[in-house]
């Protein structure tokens, strides 16, 4: 088969390239003939990548199959013949070395030096053998540890690091630095003075200095700031934010998940049970509820605020929003760019992606923000052990009532006896709340109840002939509200009923009371009738449809529906011409209420309605029986059932305990009370957006091709799915922690490197597909995957592993760049200035509002979506827009401007000098060290002190010059200054202090 032949003027790298994409790896440098064969993930692929893919990158290749590989035929001039360079056009061109034939772009593109091009001439020769891109491949059963010397203290990390170097040449870091730095990769926090101090004095004992190292290791991962620190790490990745959206709604409960993640950390949750209660901890068996809890993983997505999107879109870009989460935090892959086309490196497609995204899908999940008190569904409620107790004491309360109810009709035969011997019985459809008749033709509608009740305010109608005299008929956006008509919501019982000739359209609102976000309402749909009450459509709601469709385009019909109160999809009833309609269960569960907070009047008409009419249009605060709404159909029904009240007493019995016995009327309105107050309690419940089963998207249903199951990418071991049943989330994360899988252990081990030494052993970690970085120790890699596997997914054991290598103990070159985080920097000047408070979980709080909480650690500051965490301006920690998984290292003047003009770095430097003060008999050098010792974590040494003591006579000169200003400068701190101390020398010593936070040695990890 000829893939491609020689171009007349111009070889291309191009197709070449994208087969060498498909098989990417790391790279070696090339031996001689007794070397080992030259490998082509290993060797070929990184230099192909870095010295062809600028100009023959795979944007610019033809599309070739997944997993496909070029077989070549060596009579037909290609580009390469397995076995025989000197055939291949390939090498004749490297060979020929003319920059013209060589390179399409020769100002460009570098050049081939000759070592590489004889590892691609060693590799043609050797059979031009490929293998699977390193990410790809199984993880070892076993990694041998390299029989290399290591300086002391020597662990197996070190075997990895020291092979092909001397180990004499790697000095260890002073003591202070590796504290400071061990500090703040476990905890995110600096070391105290006397922490500093105890440190040094345990490492007076020459033999001890090993078991001083530990015993600090020990301490930090004891802290209960190691797992702040770890959960700040993980929900920077994840894009965790307090915000729903870009436009700043706030998402009140969030947090909860954030506290799940600090408490998991902490409790050494092993990583393979984090991730499978992230992914699908609601689908464990007997979930507890920190397991369910958990999957807000997935619903940390942002949403529109208006929903104005089709549900199906909606769902599709909730359901790519997960498959980008997962491929960047879990699997290190950009799926992301395989939802519209190929993806131009990695195998994989749109049918890829869909497939994965099928599996994402939640069932009932809302489309929009919705309002401020409302979480989108569906939620997990988590009330305290006190909310409990009075929840389950309200429920007793409402099913004794209930049963009291039920058996009333038994107890009271006799007063419903003596009710239907009464003579000149007249019977009544009692609890009117509104009748109208439609005669006016002002803005006001006349309510005909036999109680005096509110009127109705008509906007965009006119009067047409109706079945009774006149009707409504709705023009454009035309409606009629009924304010204060009526309590429509959850725990009341009502009966809506009316003359209705439906619009064109055929599907539209016709009764609704709230908003499109939160309402009760009845609507048409296709000649079908669906009912709601919803406090977030669709997963928080309680709703029936008509089956099959019963309402005709130009044809009146008289539609009841009532609703007892009960909270259950049962609890409503729609009855056509005076008769009961079959319906299906669209929606039954329902927390809370049904109904916004602000007042919402009853509304007729608008969404749709135009056209459409409305006549004898009634309202009570009751669910009427089947009996009564056949008599609002045709008026005499009730009339005849009681005067043949032996041929139906059941109908007859029915409405008399409904309408008109006094003790079930006194035991149903202490219902409608009992059911209230559950309510009330409800809403005082926190509770989080999480992951539901059912799958919102049948298998084979979803946005991939039709028929096809969802799963994740074919490249990669099938997993397993439970017998009889199609893929789920838990089927994913058994698959994606099990003990061979490629990705997971390499993934997270590889991410918790970057955070001891700023970059991972893949400098890539957001991305170790095939164009990622090659691995710096691939052997290491493998090695700490697979020991982490086998120590039960230890966390907590490998972050010991790597604090107490000699690897992180080394003097620090400073590359990778590593800043302090705004995090880092904000939890650093509150821990020196003392003013740090270590209250742990709870809502998210504002640091630019005043009080206590203010001085919390930024983890729980509010996290927005739009703006960078903390600081005022953009740096190297951005907005939690997106997955990010990498962070730029770079260390340029917007973070340190943003520190400049952020309030509290003034208020922490005017506390800290106010620390450096407090000894009265100090001198200034002792102050300066203190201050500069408290940031930095080390002393000064002389020429910082030297320069410190220049900037201090400054301050003094500048203060004593504009006495005005000190006040000024100190007085953001309030009530916290010390009044014995002479504002003029705070100052003075606040400016040095913020002087110092700005330093070097403390905005850096060394």
């Amino acid at each position: 088969m000829r893939v491609f032949s020689t171009p007349p003027v111009l070889i291309r790298f191009t197709s070449l390239f994208l087969v060498c994409l498909f098989f990417a790896g790391c790279g070696r440098k090339a031996g001689k003939d007794s070397s080992p064969p030259v490998s082509w993930s290993k060797d070929l692929r990184p230099l192909l990548a870095a010295k062809c893919a600028g100009c023959h990158g795979a944007g610019q290749a033809p599309s070739l199959p997944e997993g496909a590989f070029v077989v070549f035929d060596p009579g037909a001039g290609s580009a390469l013949v397995p076995g025989a360079p000197d055939q291949s056009t390939l090498w004749t061109r490297i060979q020929a070395g003319h920059p013209d034939e060589l390179r399409s772009d020769p100002d460009a593109a570098p050049t081939l030096a000759p070592g590489e091009r004889a590892m691609i001439r060693d590799w043609i020769r050797e059979g031009a053998r490929h293998e699977a891109h390193w990410a790809f491949q199984p993880l070892p059963a076993t990694v041998p540890v390299p029989d290399q010397p290591a300086a002391p203290p020597a662990h197996d990390i070190d075997r990895f690091t020291s092979a092909g170097r001397d180990p004499q040449d790697a000095s260890p870091a002073d003591p202070l630095r590796w504290l400071r730095r061990v500090s703040f990769d476990l905890t995110g926090l600096p070391p105290t003075g006397a922490e500093m101090d105890a440190f040094l004095l345990a490492l007076r004992d020459p033999d001890g200095r090993e078991e001083a190292h530990a015993a600090v290791v020990d301490r930090l991962l004891a802290s209960p700031a190691y797992g702040e620190r770890m959960a700040a790490a993980w929900l920077a990745t994840i894009r965790y934010a307090d915000t729903w959206n870009f436009a700043g709604r706030p998402r009140h409960t969030q947090w909860l998940y954030r506290d799940r993640v600090v408490r998991a950390f902490n409790e050494n949750l092993p990583y393979h049970r984090f991730l499978t209660q992230q992914l699908a901890g609601d689908l464990l068996d007997t979930p507890a509820e920190d397991e369910i809890l958990a999957t807000a993983f997935l619903r940390n997505h942002p949403l529109p605020p208006d929903g104005k999107a089709g549900r199906e879109i909606l769902l599709a870009d909730l359901a790519a929003e997960r498959v980008h989460l997962a491929g960047s935090a879990l699997l290190g892959l950009t799926l992301e760019c395989a939802r519209c086309h190929r993806h131009p490196a990695d195998p994989f497609t749109p049918r890829t992606f869909h497939r994965l995204a099928d599996l994402f899908a939640a069932a009932g999940e809302s489309r929009r923000a919705g309002a401020p008190d409302v979480v989108p569904a569906p939620t997990l409620p988590l009330p305290t052990d006190e909310q409990d107790e009075l929840l389950r004491a309200a429920t007793e309360r409402i099913a004794a009532l209930e049963n009291r109810l039920a058996d009333l009709p038994a107890e009271r035969t006799a007063a419903f006896d003596a009710w239907r011997e009464q003579e000149g019985q007249l019977p009544v459809i009692a609890d009117a709340a509104g009748i109208f008749a439609f005669e006016e033709t002002g803005g006001t509608i006349r309510n005909h109840a036999l109680r005096a009740a509110p009127a109705g305010t008509a906007e965009g109608i006119r009067l047409v002939e109706g079945v009774h005299g006149s009707a409504a008929q709705f023009t454009g956006d035309g409606v009629i509200t009924f304010p204060g008509l009526l309590e429509i919501n959850r725990w009341s019982a009502w009966t809506v009923a009316m003359w209705m000739l439906p619009p064109a359209s055929g599907s539209a609102t016709v009764v609704r009371r709230g908003d499109p976000a939160q309402a009760v309402d009845l609507g048409l749909d296709g000649g079908s009738i669906l009912v709601r009450l919803f406090r977030d459509w669709p997963g928080n709601a309680i709703a029936v449809r008509t089956v099959p469709p019963v309402v005709r385009a130009n044809e009146w019909i008289h539609l009841a529906w009532t609703y007892d109160g009960s909270g259950s999809a049962a609890g409503l009833r729609l009855y056509a011409n005076g008769k009961p309609l079959e319906t299906t269960i669209v929606a039954d569960r329902l927390r809370k209420s049904a109904v916004p907070a602000l007042p919402a009047p009853l509304r007729l008409g608008g969404d749709g309605f135009a056209g459409g009419c409305i006549d004898d249009f009634q309202v009570y605060a009751r669910a009427l029986t089947p009996l009564e709404a056949a008599h609002l159909h045709d008026g005499r029904a009730l009339l005849t059932a009681v005067r043949n009240a032996d041929e139906d007493l059941e109908a007859i019995a029915d409405y008399y305990f409904s309408s008109i016995d006094p003790e079930a009327r006194r035991t149903r309105k202490e219902l409608a009370a009992a059911r209230h107050q559950f309510v009330e309690l409800e809403h005082a419940v926190l509770e989080v957006a999480v992951m539901a089963e059912p799958s919102g998207l049948r298998p084979g249903d979803g946005p991939a091709s039709p028929g096809d199951d969802p799963s994740p990418p074919a490249l990669l071991p099938p997993p397993a799915a439970a017998a009889g049943s199609g893929l789920s989330r838990l089927d994913l994360a058994v698959w994606l922690t099990s003990r061979d899988h490629p990705l997971t252990a390499r993934v997270f081990v590889n991410r918790l490197w970057a955070i001891f030494f700023g970059e991972g052993i893949v400098a890539t970690d957001g991305d170790i597909g095939l164009m990622s970085a090659a691995p710096s120790h691939p052997d290491l890699l493998d090695w700490l995957a697979r020991d982490f596997i086998d120590s039960g997914w230890d966390v907590k054991r490998l972050c010991r592993q790597i604090a107490l290598s000699a690897t992180y103990r080394r003097e620090s070159a400073a590359h990778p760049p590593r800043p302090l985080s705004p995090l880092e920097m904000r939890d650093l000047a509150l821990t020196a200035s003392g003013l740090r408070d270590d209250t742990m979980g709870g809502p998210p709080v504002r640091p630019d509002k005043a009080g206590p909480d203010r001085y919390r650690r930024g983890l729980y500051a509010v996290w927005t979506r739009r703006t960078p965490r903390l600081l005022p301006v953009a740096g190297h920690d951005p907005a939690s827009g997106q997955c990010r998984v990498e962070r730029s290292p770079d260390s340029l003047s917007q973070p340190r401007l943003g520190e400049a003009n952020e309030v509290l770095f003034v208020e922490a430097s005017r506390a800290l000098a106010e620390r450096a003060l407090l000894p009265e008999d100090g001198s200034d050098d002792d102050r300066l060290a203190f201050a500069f010792r408290s940031l930095a974590g080390r002393p000064p040494d002389e020429p910082e002190l030297a320069a410190l003591r220049l900037s201090l006579a400054a301050r003094r000169d500048s203060a004593a010059a504009e006495p005005g200003d000190a006040p000024q400068l100190v007085r953001p701190a309030g009530a916290g200054t010390n009044p014995a101390v002479d504002p003029a020398e705070l100052a003075a010593w606040t400016a040095v202090c913020r002087e110092i936070l700005d330093l070097d040695a403390v905005t850096w990890k060394f």
